[in-house]
């Protein structure tokens, strides 16, 4: 299983190139591609620290319901967001 520095180091990797991708790129779709990358770099984060960080008392099924929970809320803001 990997640790909690290891997902957060992907996710600040893609991240990194989703705000290069914005910075760099000309082209309106690409430019929103690499938004919607960085937009699943922040779920990434919230899902680790979700998973990683809540209590074992809290949990309700120690296979990570949790970090669906909140990676389904993220997805909703981040459709949200979009406006569709």
């Amino acid at each position: 299983m990997a640790s909690l520095q290891e997902y957060l180091f992907i996710s600040g990797l893609l991240f990194a190139i989703g705000l290069a991708g914005v910075l760099v790129r000309r082209n309106i779709i690409v430019i929103f591609m690499c938004l919607e990358l960085m937009l699943s770099a922040a779920n990434l984060t919230l899902v680790a620290f979700s998973r990683y960080t809540v209590p074992y008392s809290l949990t309700v099924d120690p296979a990570g319901t949790e970090a669906e929970i909140a990676e389904t809320a993220a997805q909703g803001t981040a459709l949200g967001e979009q406006g569709t």
